[in-house]
């Protein structure tokens, strides 16, 4: 399982709003000049984050995109899951699909692994906040 460079770039985006939109709210073109993407990609971006709730947006001459809630209160799992769905390496380990389209479901010796391997990796992701990785950015510049 990979995360997509629109879940990577959409942590980076909003880890670059914690750190510069704490004062005033952010355009794209500033934000993606920062993190070299291509503001119209970043543009599709802030629209999946803006409808899940992680960024909010103000429109006039001074206005741009800034975080809905505390850097504390975002998780790294809640920013990529807005991008990439259910982090499930398989189907049947995604807590998200109700009835799973395999034959062996209910007899598979490895669904335990897979269900295992979900849980931590999103129990890994929801254990950093955003607060955490800016502040990481932070002390490594």
């Amino acid at each position: 399982m990979k995360i997509s460079k629109k879940g990577q770039y959409a942590l980076i985006s909003v880890v670059d709003l914690a750190l510069h939109g704490a004062d005033n709210q952010q355009s794209i073109a500033d934000v993606a000049t920062r993190e070299n993407i291509d503001p119209r990609y970043l543009g599709q971006i802030f629209f999946a984050l803006k409808n899940a709730g992680i960024i909010s947006s103000v429109r006039g001459k001074n206005g741009g995109y800034f975080l809905s809630k505390a850097p504390l209160e975002i998780t790294a799992g809640e920013v990529v899951r807005a991008l990439e769905g259910d982090l499930a390496p398989t189907v049947c380990s995604s807590e998200a699909s109700g009835s799973v389209d395999c034959e062996a479901y209910g007899e598979c010796h490895t669904r335990s692994l897979w269900q295992t391997l979900a849980h931590e990796i999103n129990d890994t992701l929801d254990s950093f906040t955003i607060a955490q990785l800016a502040d990481v950015y932070i002390k490594e510049s």
